[in-house]
C-alpha cells in the first residue's frame, strides 16, 4: 500500500508569483530608549553558557553481524606486478 496524494488542483491556482522591487526605505516606527527600563538590564559580555547536565541521548542505534578479518602481506619485491607481465620489459610498462 503506496502512501499518495495526487492535487487535483491545477497549478495556476496554487497562488502568485511574488514581483519583488527595489524601493526606498521607509521609516514605519520610532522607538527611544527609555533610560528607566534600560536601567533594570545588565551587560552580559561575552554572551555565552555552558552547561554540563544535559543528559546524552541517542537518536539511533544499529546491530550489524561481525565479519572475521585476517590481515595477509605481499612482497612488493618487484612492484606487485602479475606473474605475466615483466616489468623489466619496456613493451609491457
Amino acid at each position: 500500500m503506496a502512501d499518495v496524494y495526487e492535487y487535483s488542483k491545477a497549478r495556476k491556482n496554487f497562488g502568485r508569483h511574488p514581483q519583488f522591487e527595489d524601493s526606498l526605505t521607509k521609516m514605519v516606527c520610532e522607538q527611544m530608549p527609555d533610560s528607566q527600563i534600560a536601567e533594570a538590564y545588565l551587560l552580559r559580555d561575552p554572551n555565552k553558557i555552558s552547561l554540563d547536565n544535559i543528559p546524552m541521548l541517542q537518536q539511533h542505534a544499529v546491530q550489524t553481524d561481525r565479519v572475521e578479518t585476517k590481515d595477509r602481506g605481499m612482497a612488493h619485491v618487484v612492484g606487485g606486478w602479475p606473474t605475466e607481465i615483466d616489468p623489466e620489459d619496456e613493451q609491457h610498462i
